[in-house]
C-alpha cells in the first residue's frame, strides 16, 4: 500500500479529506511515528515479520533498526554498538528483531503487509487528532483495537 493511500484513509478518519488541517508532510511524520510504535508492538508480540536474518563479523556496527537478537547466540554479544564474536573468525548468521524503515514521500510503499495498514492508519489519525484537538477514542479502547488487529493479522 502507498503512503498516499494511508493519508487518504487518515483524512477520512478525522474528517479532513481536503487536507485543510493536516498536510502531507505532517501526515508522513505521523505515519513514521506509527511505524515506530507498531514495529515495537509487533516485536513485543514476537511477530515473524519483524525478523531479519543477516551475517555479522566481529566489529560490525549494530544496525540502525536493531532492537534485539532472536534467540540466543552463545558466541555473539554486543558492546558499545558493535557485534563481538568470540571463538570465530568468520561471519556468523544472526536473526534479529528490527523496526521497519520510515517513509519519506507519498509515493513510498508502506513497509508492512497490507493487513497491518488499517492499524497504521488508525494510529496516524490518532496522532493527528491529538495535535488538532479533535475528540479521540478512549485510549483503552484504542489499545484493545490495536491488540485485536495485531492478533488478527498474525493469524
Amino acid at each position: 500500500m502507498l503512503v498516499s493511500e494511508i493519508i487518504a484513509d487518515c483524512g477520512q478518519r478525522i474528517n479532513d479529506v481536503s487536507k485543510d488541517e493536516v498536510q502531507d508532510a505532517e501526515w508522513i511524520k505521523y505515519i513514521n511515528q506509527s511505524i515506530d510504535q507498531l514495529s515495537r508492538q509487533l516485536i513485543g508480540a514476537k511477530d515473524a515479520e519483524m525478523i531479519t536474518e543477516t551475517y555479522v563479523s566481529n566489529g560490525s556496527s549494530v544496525f540502525s533498526n536493531f532492537e534485539k537478537l532472536v534467540g540466543s547466540y552463545p558466541n555473539v554479544y554486543i558492546s558499545a554498538g558493535v557485534f563481538r564474536i568470540t571463538g570465530a573468525g568468520t561471519p556468523v548468521t544472526v536473526r534479529y528483531y528490527g523496526t521497519k524503515p520510515h517513509v519519506l514521500d507519498v509515493s513510498n510503499q508502506i513497509p508492512f503487509k497490507d493487513s497491518y495498514c488499517e492499524l497504521l492508519a488508525q494510529m496516524a489519525a490518532r496522532f493527528a487528532k491529538e495535535r488538532i484537538g479533535k475528540q479521540i477514542a478512549d485510549s483503552t479502547t484504542l489499545l484493545n483495537e490495536q491488540v485485536s488487529v495485531v492478533n488478527g493479522a498474525k493469524a
